[in-house]
């Protein structure tokens, strides 16, 4: 595998971004010559290789142990190879299974933990109970407001039918004694 202190300016650099979980290739645009440099994580001093990189027309410069084929910068993952990355993606993809299956496990605790919660704890029996209650009176005000609503509407229509009619009604009496009237 090529390492970051064998790479040169153009070649490819390849980038897993880790939090879009998407490959980007990029170049190497300029590589320093490796120079000491304190690690941080380790407190070790380390040869390291500065590697400007152009990826999706940005740039960023990475210091890069001389020694590694593959690296760290952040949420990247950065590799001289595209087979440097397939280690990474899986572990990816295991740790995403694994979060999966903890899913059901985990929603299996939600669902247990009140009724569990009231058995050890009489106080919060009697707030959930009385959260039920107050459920049950606030579903029930929610019919009786759709049922007058409802009754509301069939008392308009009565009311416009009942006028309807009523008129109807009186325009035929008005005809029906026009008829009598002699000129």
């Amino acid at each position: 595998m090529l390492l970051f202190k064998d790479i040169k300016q153009n070649y490819p650099v390849y980038i897993l971004d880790t939090q879009e979980f998407s490959l980007i290739q990029g170049k190497a645009t300029q590589v320093s010559f490796p120079r000491l440099e304190m690690n941080q994580k380790t407190g070790k001093t380390e040869m390291v290789v500065d590697v400007t990189i152009e990826a999706n027309g940005k740039m960023a410069t990475y210091a890069i142990p001389e020694s590694h084929s593959v690296t760290y910068a952040g949420h990247l993952v950065l590799s001289t190879e595209k087979s440097g990355l397939t280690s990474e993606v899986e572990a990816q993809k295991a740790n995403a299974e694994q979060v999966l299956a903890s899913a059901s496990k985990a929603q299996n605790i939600i669902d247990k933990a009140p009724s569990l919660l009231a058995e050890l704890n009489p106080m919060y029996k009697e707030k959930q109970e009385t959260e039920q209650r107050f459920g049950k009176i606030e579903g029930s005000t929610g019919e009786m407001k759709e049922l007058m609503k409802k009754q509301q509407e069939m008392m308009e229509n009565f009311i416009k039918n009942l006028k309807a009619k009523s008129y109807g009604t009186q325009i035929k009496m008005y005809h029906s004694k026009a008829s009598y009237v002699r000129p």
